[in-house]
């Protein structure tokens, strides 16, 4: 036995390692048992790691060594790796550890069940249940790691699992390189297909996302930038939240910025197809050229389709030029360009509609048009049109809002529908596409051919009523005009306070009848004709007035008044007739004309 034993071996000039001892006992075997031990290992003639135990058998012949009691190798950037039996292979210049070890840095700690370091390559292989920490941060799960500490290098080629607070991603292989020796990741490669989860627990929403392969680097600012790409199935991301749509988005190509709190926002710069499943409302589904994502929290709250967009709904599809989806406030807005060129357009069976942009609401099941709106609805009809061989009906106005799913339609800004001939100008109009009902407000203006009203009339004659509002029942088949009303053709104009007008099955006048203050011109004979009430019968052609008292007054001056008045249409007779304090009747002949 004697104290202070070293062994210095050296090929070609150049030191590989140093053993040295506190105490050291000679064995007739050949081997030594060498205590307080500490191997200097060195690298083209440069000292790395350094190996220390409490006890050793070694072999001046073979230069091998094994090693027991809080085996600890060192490196100079200071990771450390411990275990409690381990053996240094002089041929092959590695140390291997046969115990579970437990490796650590001043970035990092883990722990292994195996674990070999390579002199000569200057290589850490961790086996078996690998765990490494992050201090601070996340934490890879691996059965064999391979650290390259030459190259800045590490190695999974039998799969990963990176694991955070909130994330989790698994890959079937995948490498690393760190900025400096023993440092942290400056960039990550994940291959053979990578997938992704990520919760928040706060709010109880879930991400997920697969790839084929992901790149990401990390920048000074410690922002992880990150591009998804595939060859075959799709690049897919999925958000789950607690509330809201869920949306899923698949394309070739995503690249995005991740911070700690998660993904901060993405980019596909291809291909891009979605699917939105509402809480309430049918399924939306959409693609488009390009798309944006935006991240609060790790929780997508807004989403951009960019270029060439196609969305479907419900039996409904919408092209523009952006759609953007605010998961936060439910909402999505399909919009053509700013500068003119395309509009956003929606189509849903024979209808047609297009407009600036068009805006849907999630909660309310409303959506609204803005912008220039204008649109066709081909199986519907206008104040008694529509059905076989009629043209469409056609709307404008500067904005349209659809509530009650769509049900309910309500043009605001300028308002109009037309039908061939027949058309209405409001300022509001709302159409309720179930009962077909239709209300006017606000300067009501109504056009109809003259043919639909009167028979024999001319082809291109009109008749126009003005109104305050409009109240139209499509079943009733009955027109209902409010405040100030007046209806005129190219032969009489007439104006009361409410105006209700019955349509036949076949689209024409049945019978008109006015209240409020009535006033009638005759502009064949040019007389009017006053009262309160008057009742047109289309069949007949006649019109009765009557009021307390009705009055005619003849293109002479002369009056006469009575109880009511019978207006024969079709032989121009007037008749008038008195009430109970008037038992006279008075008939009025027009002067023969020449």
């Amino acid at each position: 036995m004697y104290h202070g034993f070293e062994f210095t071996e050296s090929v070609s000039g150049k030191t590989v390692f140093v053993l040295r001892a506190d105490k050291t006992l000679g064995l007739s075997s050949g081997w030594n048992d060498i205590q307080g031990v500490r191997l200097q290992l060195y690298r083209s003639g440069e000292q790395r790691a350094v190996l220390t135990c409490d006890a050793a058998r070694f072999n001046p012949q073979t230069r091998d060594a094994k090693l027991t009691g809080s085996v600890q190798l060192s490196f100079p950037d200071g990771g450390l790796v411990d275990t409690d039996h381990g053996r240094f292979d002089a041929t092959s210049r590695r140390f291997v550890a046969d115990s579970p070890v437990v490796y650590s840095s001043p970035q990092a700690i883990g722990e292994a069940q195996h674990a070999t370091y390579d002199l000569s390559e200057n290589r850490v292989d961790l086996a078996g249940g690998v765990v490494i920490r992050e201090r601070g941060g996340p934490t890879v799960r691996t059965d064999r790691l391979t650290y390259d500490r030459e190259a800045k290098e590490v190695s999974f080629p039998v799969g990963l699992s990176l694991a955070g607070e909130s994330f989790r991603v698994d890959a079937t292989k995948g490498r690393l390189w760190l900025a400096e020796e023993g440092g942290l990741p400056s960039q990550i490669e994940l291959l053979g297909g990578v997938r992704f989860d990520g919760s928040d627990p706060e709010n109880l929403d879930q991400m997920a996302g697969w790839a084929e392969r992901v790149d990401a680097k990390r920048d000074p600012g410690n922002l992880w930038h990150v591009t998804a790409t595939t060859r075959g199935p799709w690049v897919r991301l999925e958000s789950r939240p607690a509330a809201g749509s869920l949306i899923s988005l698949s394309t070739w190509l995503l690249k995005a910025t991740v911070g700690k709190a998660g993904i901060l926002h993405a980019e596909c710069d291809a291909v891009t197809c979605l699917t939105e499943i509402p809480l309430e409302g049918p399924l939306r589904s959409g693609e488009s050229s390009n798309a944006k994502l935006w991240f609060e929290g790790g929780r997508l709250t807004s989403l951009l389709l960019e270029n060439d967009v196609v969305l479907s709904s419900g039996g409904a599809t919408g092209r523009g030029s952006r759609a953007r989806f605010l998961s936060n406030e439910g909402k999505m807005v399909l919009s053509g360009e700013e500068r003119g060129g395309e509009r956003a357009v929606l189509v849903s069976g024979k209808s047609r509609m297009s407009a600036d942009r068009v805006t849907f609401l999630d909660a309310s099941r409303k959506a609204y048009a803005e912008g220039s709106v204008n649109g066709v609805a081909a199986e519907a009809g206008l104040l008694a049109g529509g059905g076989e061989g009629q043209p469409p009906v056609r709307f404008a106005a500067d904005n349209l809002y659809a509530d009650k799913d769509g049900d309910e339609l309500r043009l605001k800004g300028n308002a109009r529908v037309w039908q061939g001939q027949r058309l209405l100008l409001a300022d509001e109009i709302v159409f309720n596409q179930r009962s077909e009902d239709l209300q006017a407000f606000g300067n009501v203006r109504t056009t109809l051919p003259a043919q639909q009203v009167e028979e024999g009339s001319k082809a291109n004659d009109e008749v126009l009523v003005v109104a305050r509002a409009l109240h139209y029942e499509r079943q009733a088949r009955l027109a209902v005009y409010t405040g100030n009303v007046r209806y005129s053709d190219a032969t009489h104009i007439l104006a009361a306070s409410e105006l209700r007008v019955t349509f036949a099955d076949d689209n024409s006048m049945s019978s008109l009848e006015g209240t409020g203050d009535v006033s009638i011109l005759d502009l064949v004979e040019n007389r009017r004709m006053t009262g309160q009430h008057a009742f047109y019968d289309g069949k007949k052609h006649t019109l009765t007035l009557t009021g307390k008292p009705v009055h005619l007054v003849d293109q002479k001056g002369n009056v006469v008044t009575g109880a009511s008045l019978t207006w024969d249409q079709a032989s121009g007779t007037v008749t008038i007739s008195g009430g109970a304090k008037t038992p006279s009747e008075t008939v009025y002949h027009p002067e023969e004309k020449p």
